[in-house]
């Protein structure tokens, strides 16, 4: 004798033989509008499971923001490099396009990265220096990973385009950098926006 099955839906959970009920992938039911009913329940329980995990990544998000703005100690080696790679070399190799390599004079290409003068290192990771537009400028691919940056073409490079005197100046901005404190939470918002006061440098 054939078995009788339960219909799907939890408020009608009526039982009937299984060959007269409708089969479908999300399971048996006594007809249509059973199976409709199910359906939709199921769909406004994924939405709202959607929105209350939604909530809680936004709830989570809110306390370890809190606790980096509270505790500078907190902001990961992530934060630091976000700020690097999405917010500040785009402005440079915006800034430089059209222009040589800095260190090799190469001509400008698409494929140019926004090479540091002063690599960053474990000494200046947390440090407003690593974001400094004056130690920063649009270097080829082959300088900036080849050549670790070549230090010697981008000094030559810096004293052409600027003159001695701004390596005069990132000696003092090194100088500066070594008596300041780490940056904080809002410091690398303020970088973000472009509002963060950088020594010798006029915001606009």
């Amino acid at each position: 004798m054939p078995n009788k099955r339960k219909c799907r839906h939890k408020p009608c959970g009526k039982r009937d033989y299984e060959d007269t009920m409708l089969t479908v992938p999300l399971g048996a039911f006594c007809n249509f509008d059973c199976a409709n009913a199910y359906t939709n329940d199921k769909q406004v329980k994924q939405r709202s499971d959607a929105k209350l995990a939604k909530h809680k990544r936004a709830e989570l998000m809110e306390k370890k923001t809190a606790i980096k703005r509270s505790n500078p100690s907190q902001l990961t080696q992530s934060d630091f490099s976000k700020v690097q790679l999405s917010y500040v070399n785009p402005k440079i190799r915006e800034r430089d396009k059209g222009l040589p390599c800095i260190s090799c004079g190469a001509p400008w290409s698409d494929s140019f990265q926004a090479g540091h003068y002063i690599a960053i290192g474990s000494q200046w990771r947390r440090s407003w220096l690593r974001y400094h537009p004056y130690v920063i400028a649009g270097q080829c691919q082959n300088c900036n990973l080849r050549k670790s940056g070549n230090g010697e073409g981008y000094a030559l490079g810096i004293i052409k385009r600027h003159g001695t005197e701004r390596l005069e100046l990132i000696a003092e901005l090194k100088a500066l950098a070594h008596k300041s404190p780490p940056l904080t939470y809002d410091d690398l918002q303020a970088i973000k926006k472009g509002d963060y006061k950088f020594p010798f440098v006029e915001n606009k």
